[in-house]
């Protein structure tokens, strides 16, 4: 039987998540697995058929594998997933010297949906806040390797730190809606209890009057 899926706990709201309707025997919601998956394809395709790359392709492609199948856990362990991108960003730092690697394509969409992915899934602010400044690291190291323009760093911090602060409000939303789904559902069990309360006294009133009727004929 499928486990279900925990939820979130934001300020001691428990906020639900949508079920996975397809997981892999990993407990991976599928979505994120072909996700990954598809990630992956691009950056192998960039790497063994773009012509013009200066890295060595098959450190490039196994580079690729460990940060575009980070992705597979954004949802389940998002600070994992990062770790494991960032380890595929720092084997790229040690291995190759300054300008000889590349910008591939699948790394560059995996490192953005990490982004939103701890910043809407993982709840405390500081593990978010801390992956994030990991995430910057990872980019600004892969700017240096590349020996790129002053100019792309600030892209990078713009790109990753937009998609991080769209991942906390998005979590922000959710945390917001079940609040109010929490206070609507007290009301209604409150509601319930006094309309409850009401006809149990209206009840007694009446066996009451009854008895009075009864007992004075």
């Amino acid at each position: 039987m499928q486990a279900p899926t925990p939820a979130l706990t934001v300020a001691g709201v428990r906020l639900p998540r949508l079920p996975d309707r397809s997981v892999t025997p990993a407990g991976l919601p599928m979505g994120d697995v072909v996700l990954a998956g598809t990630l992956a394809a691009v950056a192998q395709a960039h790497v063994w058929l773009d012509g013009t790359l200066d890295g060595s392709r098959p450190g490039l492609a196994v580079q690729s594998l460990l940060v575009t199948g980070a992705v597979a856990w954004r949802r389940r362990a998002p600070l994992g997933a990062i770790g494991i991108a960032a380890v595929g960003v720092l084997l790229d730092f040690i291995v190759y010297e300054r300008g000889q690697s590349d910008l591939i394509l699948g790394q560059l969409l995996a490192g953005v949906a990490l982004a939103y992915s701890v910043a809407a899934h993982e709840p405390r602010r500081d593990l978010s806040v801390a992956a994030l400044l990991v995430l910057l690291t990872s980019f600004w190291l892969g700017d240096y390797q590349r020996a790129t323009p002053a100019d792309e760093y600030l892209m990078s911090a713009v790109t990753v730190s937009g998609t991080w602060l769209v991942g906390r409000l998005a979590l922000r939303e959710r945390t917001q809606t079940a609040r109010l789904r929490s206070a609507y559902e007290e009301l209604d069990r409150q509601r319930a209890r006094a309309e409850a309360a009401a006809a149990e006294g209206e009840r007694a009133r009446i066996a009451r009057e009854l008895h009075d009727v009864v007992a004075t004929a």
